[in-house]
């Protein structure tokens, strides 16, 4: 659970920096989604520390359910704006 924490965590990072490089739009609602999500997974992480080995497929059916839902519409939304938005152009100084 620790290592999917922080995989999420500097994917949840790396994916708002690229939102800012090319001013995403939708990025201060995505970030407030992914901290939300984070505080999900953490409630989630916590119950499954706590919980009995009955109760484990269904708080690991949880964490499938809102990755899938946010990778399915956020990221989803994400990635239609990058196919249709040109690239940002940085000039040197």
């Amino acid at each position: 659970m620790q290592q999917l924490e922080n995989f999420t965590d500097a994917h949840f990072a790396s994916e708002q920096v690229l939102m800012r490089l090319h001013s995403y739009p939708g990025y201060w609602a995505h970030e407030r989604e992914h901290g939300l999500l984070l505080q999900e997974f953490r409630r989630l992480r916590d119950e499954i520390a706590s919980a009995s080995a009955g109760d484990l497929p269904k708080q690991a059916d949880a964490v499938r359910r809102w990755l899938v839902s946010h990778v399915n519409s956020s990221d989803q939304a994400f990635v239609m704006f990058l196919r249709e938005t040109p690239a940002p152009v940085y000039e040197r100084t």
